[in-house]
C-alpha cells in the first residue's frame, strides 16, 4: 500500500520546485510449498528438511523460509530547477526511512541434507552417484541453523544531487552532474572467536559519482540524434546482509 503527496511550485518564471512526500508500506512473507506442514508453512518448527541432490533436485523445505518482510517506507524528494539563458539547473535530495517491523531469515532451521555422491575407496569399491547416495542414506553433509532467526530492524538511505543541462548549440547539448549517495544502519559492534577485537559494520561515505553526456543533432531534424555518455554509478548494499550480521549468529538476542 502507498500513500503519495506532491507539490510543484512555481516561485518565478524560472524557478521551479518540486516536492514529494511517500509512505509505503510492505507486508510480504514467503513460504516453503511442504505438505508436511499444518496448513500453510508460517512457522519456523514445522515442516520437514531440506534435502539437496547434487544435479537431480531439491526437495522439501526450502531453506530460508519462512521469511517474513514487513516494512514502512517514508521517502522525501525535493528538487529545484532554474533556468537561465541556454542552461536549466537542477539540484536536490532523496531521503529514505525504512522502519522494520517483521523481519526474519531462519537459515536452515530446518535442517539442510546435501548428496553429493562420492569417489571409489576401501568401503565402496565403486564411484556412487548423488541420487544412490540417498538410497544409501548417506549425505555428504548435514547443516543446522539455530538461534534467533532475526528481528526488525531500520535503515537510511540519502542521495544528493546536482545537474546541468546545457544546450550550447541548436544541434549540440551537454548534460553535466554530480550525484551523492550514503546508506545508514543501526550502529553495531560485533564479537566473533578468533577475532583478535570487535569490530563495527563499516560505513562507506566517499560515494561521489559524476556523470556527463553529449547529445548531436546531426541533421537538425530530430529525427537521428547521437547520443555518448560517461559516469560513476554505486550500487546500495543488500540491506539484509546487515540483518543477518546481526541477527544470524546461533546466539540469543540481546
Amino acid at each position: 500500500q502507498n500513500l503519495s503527496v506532491q507539490s510543484t511550485v512555481t516561485v518565478t518564471p524560472q524557478l521551479v520546485n518540486e516536492a514529494r512526500f511517500l509512505v509505503a508500506w510492505r507486508d510480504q512473507t514467503v513460504s516453503a510449498l511442504d505438505p508436511t506442514c499444518d496448513g500453510p508453512c508460517d512457522r519456523e518448527d514445522e515442516g520437514g528438511p531440506t534435502i539437496e541432490v547434487s544435479g537431480v533436485a531439491s526437495l522439501g523445505r526450502q531453506r530460508f523460509t519462512p521469511t517474513p518482510r514487513d516494512n514502512i517506507r517514508y521517502q522525501f524528494v525535493d528538487t529545484l530547477s532554474y533556468s537561465r539563458g541556454q542552461h536549466l539547473l537542477k539540484i536536490g535530495a532523496d531521503v529514505s526511512i525504512v522502519q522494520g517491523l517483521n523481519q526474519a531469515l531462519p537459515l536452515h532451521f530446518g535442517g539442510r541434507y546435501i548428496f553429493t555422491g562420492f569417489a571409489p575407496s576401501a568401503s565402496f569399491p565403486a564411484a556412487v552417484s548423488p541420487i544412490q547416495s540417498v538410497a544409501l542414506g548417506f549425505p555428504l553433509a548435514y547443516v543446522q541453523g539455530y538461534g534467533d532467526s532475526g528481528s526488525a530492524y531500520d535503515y537510511r538511505d540519502l542521495a544528493l544531487f546536482a545537474e546541468d543541462v546545457w544546450q550550447i548549440h541548436p544541434r549540440v547539448g551537454l548534460r553535466a552532474g554530480v550525484r551523492y549517495e550514503r546508506q545508514f544502519f543501526p550502529a553495531e559492534t560485533f564479537r566473533v572467536a578468533g577475532m583478535p577485537a570487535p569490530y563495527e559494520w563499516p560505513s562507506d561515505g566517499n560515494n561521489v559519482a559524476p556523470r556527463v553526456g553529449v547529445t548531436w543533432d546531426p541533421t537538425g531534424s530530430a529525427r537521428t540524434v547521437v547520443r555518448a555518455a560517461y559516469g560513476l554509478y554505486y550500487d546500495p548494499i543488500i540491506t539484509a546482509t546487515a540483518g543477518i550480521t546481526r541477527y544470524i549468529s546461533g546466539q540469543p538476542d540481546t
